[in-house]
């Protein structure tokens, strides 16, 4: 939006408080004000925005707050792009270079905590390569982020309901 020469609102994530106001500083720091608007805070600051009028909505996040922002939208007719993840399927095959998969697999599973809509949600391996491909994840894992309890590099789960939602890894 903002690359096509659209003003623009812009509501971060509520439950990353100090990421959400590094983009909001960097943003007014670096854009034209009266070009881009930055709104932190809560769902009742969310509220407030889908009851304004805008040329179009667009959304990442959760199905459940998805159909919220839908409906909000559907009361002016106003188009919006939902982004709400999906399924992420990796699939290795024994003709895979393990080593090599592994690498781009624990990237995208690990990149931002995991916590990406496209991050490769599980994983399928043909059990001629899956010792192979398991151990090479976890040299990957360490290569990575070294000791996982230590690391400031490895992403931790953003809030409890964050962790319950985990499923079980097999």
């Amino acid at each position: 939006a903002i690359a096509g020469g659209n003003c623009v609102v812009i509501k971060p994530g509520a439950y990353a408080r100090a990421s959400s106001h590094s983009i909001a500083r960097l943003l007014l720091k670096h854009m034209d004000p009266a070009c881009v608007a930055v709104a932190e805070g809560d769902r009742t600051v969310t509220a407030a925005l889908l009851e304004q009028r805008f040329d179009k909505i667009c959304f990442t996040g959760s199905g459940y707050v998805g159909k919220i922002v839908a409906a909000a939208a559907a009361k002016h007719l106003t188009p919006c792009l939902l982004e709400l993840g999906g399924k992420s399927p990796c699939i290795i095959d024994r003709s895979a270079d393990v080593a090599h998969a592994a690498k781009r697999f624990v990237w995208g599973a690990f990149m931002n905590g995991g916590q990406t809509c496209v991050r490769p949600d599980f994983v399928m391996v043909h059990e001629a390569v899956a010792d192979a491909f398991f151990g090479a994840v976890r040299r990957c894992v360490h290569d990575f982020y070294g000791d996982a309890q230590k690391s400031e590099w490895f992403g931790r789960c953003i809030n409890d309901a964050a962790f319950d939602r985990l499923p079980p890894p097999i």
